[in-house]
């Protein structure tokens, strides 16, 4: 704060000692009037800084010594200041939060420099996260790994084995848009066999998301996608004698709108889907045509919730669709066109970073065009949840019930019921590891037309960061085929690679 001066030039503090100065001099004027010395003046005149202690009495007693008031050391001082500073932090509300600075600073000559609004440092980002490519008003995360692998197959006493050189790529398209949101993922394999016998297993996977913000409370999803994979041999519809099994494309779109009414939920979804095969190789180098089972699908859903807090939402669904086929007729003469219904009551958990997902029970029932196909009808389960009961460590479930359907004649098709669970720990912040496991039971209708079908799968990987733009993996994977009729399937899989991204 600044001095205020009077207008002779002499600021207010300076005149008020200069006056105190004054009333000194002239209380200790009598004193020096007659003759006495400034030790024994009187208490009264002023010297309050000059005490004496009598040293006895009697006219001889010696006498009384001037003591003086000791001068206070710098740690007293310190400690004078900090109660000072504490009652004062006390009577300002301050006492319960951050202690003042200069308690514990005072004495020190180079202190460290404070923030200027007084907040802690920002918490670092993962080290292991790679910044993303900018391209305009969007981010790009690519992934390229490379690996050598080998992989063999055990059935009916026989053996093969392969050893191949697998190239994927996978990357994260995302919108840095202030509103709405364009999301769009793909990944890519390829493989190359090295040695030994087996069909290699190509993939691709692309999908879109737009998210629409059109108002408060209403938010629209538009989707689109397209895979391409190779047909697995222990696929109930494989040709049993096919070298290389047919390679299945699908091509997906779709439409959500979902609005909220005070407590209530409601979400509208269309879904559409076409689904092409190619031709498959047989072990005597013909092809054989599989366009029978190109297929278009449809499937509408309707869903109300209520809130019964932002964490718990029960709701109520129901769906329809419709299947139709290229071909009127397959090559036994059968119409698989069939039309489905369905619905299932659920809820849905929100608990944060902590427990997330949701669980239903319902009924699905599905007919044929064909009046010689039985009609399936099948208890549906369906369960999606991700856990996190530590930092560094998630969990997730899975269990998906759908209907599928079948080539065989006088076969409607089979109700696949799906359970997949997964755990990935982070070791440390270069080494996350990775266990998975899954069954799927094939129930064929009608009973009886088919033996069932168990597939079991166990994985474990690991990702081992040699700084931010390179992994190094590992993979071990085993998969078996249990039907009832027939004999068992075992194929293990094993990899090593490298892992560039950006």
């Amino acid at each position: 704060m600044t001095e205020r001066r009077s207008r002779t030039g002499f600021s207010r503090p300076a005149a008020c000692r200069s006056l105190l100065a004054g009333v000194a001099v002239l209380g200790l004027w009598p004193a020096l009037a007659a003759g006495q010395s400034l030790d024994s003046a009187p208490a009264a005149y002023g010297a309050a800084a000059v005490t004496t202690v009598p040293d006895g009495g009697g006219a001889d007693a010696a006498p009384a010594k001037p003591v003086r008031t000791k001068k206070k050391t710098k740690k007293q001082t310190v400690e004078e200041t900090g109660s000072i500073n504490a009652r004062t932090a006390k009577l300002s509300g301050l006492q319960d939060s951050e202690p003042l600075a200069d308690t514990a600073d005072l004495g020190r000559d180079n202190l460290r420099e404070q923030p200027l609004d007084g907040l802690r440092p920002a918490i670092r980002s993962d080290r292991n996260e790679t910044p993303g490519i900018g391209l305009g008003s969007f981010v790009l995360r690519p992934a390229l790994n490379t690996s050598v692998a080998s992989e063999t197959t055990k059935s009916a006493g026989a053996s093969t084995s392969r050893s191949y050189l697998q190239t994927e790529l996978k990357g994260t398209l995302t919108s840095d848009w202030s509103r709405h949101q364009l999301t769009v993922t793909g990944d890519g394999i390829f493989q190359r066999n090295l040695s030994g016998e087996g069909q290699t297993k190509p993939s691709a996977t692309i999908n879109g998301d737009l998210r629409l913000d059109l108002s408060r409370d209403t938010v629209a999803h538009l989707t689109g996608g397209y895979s391409l994979t190779r047909e697995s041999a222990t696929d109930p519809n494989a040709l049993l004698d096919a070298v290389d099994q047919s390679r299945v494309q699908t091509l997906t779109g779709g439409a959500t709108i979902e609005r909220d009414f005070g407590l209530l939920r409601g979400l509208a979804a269309l879904d559409l889907s076409r689904t092409t095969y190619s031709d498959a190789t047989l072990s005597d180098g013909s092809s054989v045509s599989l366009s029978e089972r190109n297929r278009n699908e449809g499937n509408l859903r309707l869903r109300v919730g209520y809130e019964l807090s932002p964490a718990l939402i029960p709701f109520l669904e129901a769906s329809a669709g419709r299947s139709i086929y290229d071909e009127s007729l397959d090559s036994a003469g059968y119409e698989r066109d069939s039309q489905k219904i369905g619905g299932k009551a659920g809820v849905e958990i929100d608990l944060g970073e902590k427990l997330k997902g949701e669980l239903g029970l319902g009924y699905r029932h599905v007919t044929f065009a064909d009046a010689r196909l039985a009609a399936i009808d099948a208890v549906v389960l369906d369960a999606a949840a991700s856990w996190s009961p530590r930092r560094g460590t998630d969990i997730t479930l899975g269990l998906v019930t759908s209907v599928e359907p079948s080539v065989v004649a006088g076969q409607s098709g089979y109700v696949s019921r799906a359970l997949t669970l997964a755990l990935t720990q982070q070791v440390r912040d270069d080494l996350v590891a990775k266990l998975s496991g899954g069954a799927t039971w094939r129930d064929y209708r009608p009973a009886g037309t088919t033996g069932n079908d168990v597939v079991t799968t166990l994985g474990a990987s690991m990702a081992y960061g040699l700084n931010r733009y390179v992994d190094l993996t590992a993979d071990l994977s085993w998969e078996r085929t249990t039907p009832d009729n027939g004999s068992d399937t075992d194929v293990l899989r094993a990899g090593l690679g490298i892992t560039l991204k950006r």
